[in-house]
């Protein structure tokens, strides 16, 4: 959302400058306090999500399109390069509230430097994100510096993470950007409280402004691992995508929204094996029957079935044939 104020933007200044260095003391504070749990896992197998695309068809085959949202390279069990575009790219756009501007990540490096994380582009030789991970080797921060090639249009965040057990309780973001074309860049913050169900199921986040992200389940399809289509935050789909942290969700997801109904997305034919979501569908409202978007989850369960460093999924075919149709064990 546009905020012209410079009033408000003074304001918000003086205000985000009180709550960063609160909680720089605030995020010491609670990893000393941390009890001594594991760290989250991606899911209850062996198997890693190596790959995320979609492929939308339509009544005119010409129109129908392939893409790689995200592919990952594993070495001594992690991921060690990453191509990565975020759900604004993909065929059903869901949009963070705040039209952050988000990654296009053709192809990063993963590093671990003690309790430091970098994510590296490589091609354009800068560092992407920095995670300072905790005791319990989970996120305690991030800091995400995106600056779009070839212009001075940029977006910086810094997330502070908190905890309740296992669970992510807290999260709160201090963004800096030119994006919206403003006399003076803004500065800003906005606040996530995470909540769950009794299965352990995300369920929704709630914004400081009264927006709420929200997930809805289908109970009677359990499953063990899935990579879903939204986008909460540019830094928290990269530290999903980079595995070091996962939103616990244990069941078929039918629908995410911001708020109210007409802000809603729609999922349904779910093909799940041993647990594992190998593809579900997206149909938009009033569409043609031919009309819809596949999304696809790749997995690798204890071979490595990727192309190699330096290649990416080209088409649908070519996703097939690396993960063919998964059969039960």
């Amino acid at each position: 959302m546009k905020r012209n104020s410079l009033l408000y933007v003074g304001s918000m200044i003086l205000c985000v400058s009180f709550l960063f260095f609160s909680c720089k003391k605030q995020v010491v504070e609670d990893i000393a306090l941390q009890s001594s749990t594991a760290p989250q896992s991606v899911n209850g197998t062996e198997c890693r999500p190596a790959v995320f695309g979609a492929y939308s068809s339509s009544a005119n085959p010409a129109n129908d399109r392939w893409i790689t949202l995200a592919q990952k390279w594993y070495s001594n069990g992690k991921v060690k390069y990453l191509k990565a575009k975020s759900a604004r790219f993909s065929p059903v756009f869901f949009a963070d509230p705040f039209l952050e501007l988000m990654y296009d990540l053709d192809w990063g490096e993963v590093v671990y430097e003690g309790s430091q994380v970098y994510l590296k582009d490589v091609p354009n030789n800068r560092n992407l994100m920095r995670v300072t991970l905790d005791d319990q080797g989970r996120p305690a921060a991030s800091y995400y510096y995106y600056q779009q090639v070839g212009t001075l249009t940029y977006w910086y965040d810094t997330t502070y993470y908190y905890y309740n057990g296992e669970r992510l309780d807290d999260m709160i973001s201090l963004y800096h950007t030119n994006e919206y074309g403003t006399v003076f860049p803004i500065h800003s913050w906005r606040r996530y409280k995470f909540l769950y169900d009794s299965w352990g199921n995300v369920i929704g986040a709630g914004l400081r402004d009264g927006a709420n992200f929200k997930i809805d389940y289908d109970y009677t399809k359990p499953v063990q691992g899935i990579t879903l289509n939204y986008q909460l935050t540019s830094s928290l789909s990269l530290l999903e995508h980079m595995e070091l942290l996962k939103l616990p969700m244990h069941h078929a997801v039918i629908k995410i929204g911001y708020g109210d109904i007409h802000n809603s997305t729609e999922y349904k034919d779910y093909e799940i094996v041993d647990g594992l979501v190998r593809s579900y569908v997206y149909v938009p409202p009033y569409a043609l029957p031919q009309d819809k978007t596949t999304f696809y989850n790749g997995w690798e369960c204890g071979t490595n079935n990727s192309i190699g460093p330096g290649n990416g999924i080209a088409n649908l075919q070519q996703f097939q044939k690396l993960f063919p149709a998964m059969e039960s064990h």
